[in-house]
């Protein structure tokens, strides 16, 4: 291993072996991935390769407050390579308001992760309850570049339970958008799916009309919003 040059090492366990695997589950981070972690375990060398290209870590996907703990390894890692984040918590079983507090509180904290690296974020998804997906929505629109973002999906997370929805409605109090999301321009924005969010807005559009340039909307039977970039020909 020690004579074999480190761009041949990459071609093989990446090419061959890793990006192959994130072809089949595009949304799962490579870093998590079973044959990346026992690379990593091989030897010294190997692990120093792996650690140090930042390829293998550009993809965040935060669901509990320990995967957020992560992120933040994740992010030193991944050098100034341009990043593809998600916010999708897994279903949280909480026993009274004290234990919901605990639970989904990391959430504001997600949001704020996310805003202090949204100008190299060219992947973005947020789907949380109303409560929290207002504070997203504000927090990001508080004049928030995102240059070489392409792909935003934003969705409003269902409750399964009644109980939760009013223990997570007394942590936090729903506040409608009053502001478009990211009111400076998004030169590189290709692709935008909203779900079941119109309430969350109050009597403003979801975007400036500067914000998406060339992009005209689409409505589908799945309840998304999506919209595309037209031909500038």
């Amino acid at each position: 291993m020690e004579t074999l040059p480190s761009e041949i090492f990459h071609m093989i366990i990446f090419d061959n072996q890793l990006e192959a695997a994130s072809d089949k589950h595009p949304r799962f981070p490579t870093y998590m991935n079973p044959d990346f972690q026992r690379f990593r375990l091989v030897n010294r060398t190997w692990n120093a390769l792996l650690v140090q290209d930042s390829r293998y870590w550009t993809q965040i996907n935060i669901t509990t407050p320990k995967s957020l703990e992560r992120a933040q390894i994740v992010i030193s890692r991944a050098a100034q390579a341009n990043l593809s984040i998600s916010l999708e918590p897994s279903r949280i079983k909480a026993d009274g308001l004290e234990d919901y507090e605990a639970k989904w509180g990391f959430h504001l904290q997600a949001v704020d992760f996310i805003r202090r690296f949204l100008n190299r974020c060219h992947e973005l998804s947020i789907m949380l309850p109303p409560e929290y997906l207002s504070y997203a929505l504000h927090t990001l629109g508080s004049g928030v570049a995102a240059p070489v973002l392409r792909t935003l999906t934003i969705a409003n997370a269902k409750y399964e339970d009644p109980a939760e929805a009013y223990e997570i409605s007394c942590l936090w109090s729903f506040q409608p958008v009053s502001r478009p999301l990211f009111q400076s321009h998004l030169p590189s924005l290709h692709s935008v799916a909203l779900r079941d969010i119109g309430h969350v807005w109050s009597d403003v559009k979801p975007f400036t009309a500067g914000a998406l340039p060339l992009v005209c909307p689409l409505l589908d039977s799945t309840a998304y919003y999506r919209t595309h970039r037209r031909s500038s020909a």
